[in-house]
């Protein structure tokens, strides 16, 4: 476990960063590169992903590393 010098910054974030990467788990996400460097989500329904919705217009401009 790593230390830190501000133990209770992290005992106070530490159930909103669980909630997030639990979130996360259940997400599919593609960046689609090319002309339209559109982003689409898939929210996992607990057994599938149903399709997925456009949630950003023209993301990862050519030249840029999508992380």
């Amino acid at each position: 476990m790593q230390g830190s010098a501000f133990p209770d910054r992290y005992d106070q974030v530490a159930s909103t960063a669980q909630s997030l990467l639990t979130r996360a788990e259940r997400m599919a996400i593609v960046f689609a590169k090319g002309t339209t460097n559109d982003v689409y989500v898939a929210l996992s329904n607990g057994s599938s992903f149903p399709p997925s919705t456009k949630w950003h217009d023209f993301f990862g401009l050519p030249g840029e590393t999508t992380l």
